[in-house]
């Protein structure tokens, strides 16, 4: 272990894991995901908020939205309409229902980026903060480390999030202690960021961190369709179970047939592994 990491702190190290995980440029996986929708037939618009909700017969039937850009409205009709607004979920909710129940409980994480010769770590290391215990990770980025993430309860609305001083001094606090000749201070700090989780808030009372990731599809008495919950991980799924409840509603509504379910992403056909297994 010494070898693998000279670095680390070894008071006390009796060994550590190796093990594989993958890594993602969040802001190029939402561009992706944006442009495989278009490529299937959809219309993506970008920069665009929802002022209200049209209910011409007392159901959910579209929306009016605003041109963040320009400030230009006009307004989307469907048949069904999702919400899937992240950290905006229950704000739309109110927009159907003012009386609403919250459904989320947001917390924020935040991350610093770091010279990562200044802590000189090979890998990405998971560690437990010696502040709270919380698992921690420090992530090689480049010529950069990123360490993250702090986990508590947001205190600022989704629009307003940001690091704080606390936020900073948690972080590096927690990285010097796994890295003791780093002594990181806040002058290292090349970049902060942060963001909310929209969790579940069944239990209002647990720490942050022990808070479900779990995910939930619910529709309202107005037929507004929402998802709540879950984490990056999981958006496959989650959009998997949205497009099932679509799917089923589209049905009811004008019975056109519910479409199989494709493959997975990277599964072949069962001809295509026949004719695999016979080359």
């Amino acid at each position: 272990m010494r070898r693998a990491e000279p670095a680390l702190k070894d008071r006390g190290l009796r060994g550590a894991a190796l093990y594989y995980d993958a890594q993602t440029d969040d802001a190029r996986l939402v561009l992706a995901t944006a442009r495989g929708a278009a490529r299937a037939g959809a219309l993506v618009a970008t920069y665009t908020e929802v002022t209200s909700l049209l209910k011409p017969d007392g159901r959910v039937r579209g929306a009016v939205v605003r041109d963040a850009l320009n400030g230009d409205t006009r307004s989307v009709r469907a048949l069904v309409v999702v919400n899937a607004g992240g950290p905006w979920v229950d704000a739309l909710r109110r927009l159907d229902d003012p009386e609403a129940t919250p459904l989320l409980r947001l917390t924020k994480g935040a991350h610093v980026a770091v010279p990562r010769q200044r802590i000189g770590h090979e890998h990405a290391v998971t560690l437990l903060s010696p502040l709270d215990g919380r698992v921690m990770f420090v992530l090689p980025w480049g010529d950069l480390s990123y360490v993250g993430t702090t986990d508590t309860d947001a205190d600022a609305p989704p629009d307003a999030v940001g690091v704080t001083a606390q936020d900073v001094t948690y972080l590096l606090r927690s990285a010097n202690a796994a890295f003791p000749e780093a002594h990181l201070a806040s002058s290292d700090v090349v970049s902060a960021w942060a963001g909310l989780r929209p969790l579940l808030g069944r239990d209002g009372t647990a720490p942050p961190s022990q808070v479900s990731r779990e995910h939930r599809v619910l529709e309202s008495a107005q037929g507004l369709i929402t998802i709540a919950g879950g984490k990056l991980t999981t958006y496959r799924v989650m959009a998997r179970d949205v497009a099932d409840r679509v799917a089923r509603r589209l049905h009811e509504l004008d019975g056109r047939p519910i479409a199989p379910r494709p493959p997975p992403t990277g599964s072949r056909s069962p001809a295509a592994r026949r004719r695999s297994s016979t080359s």
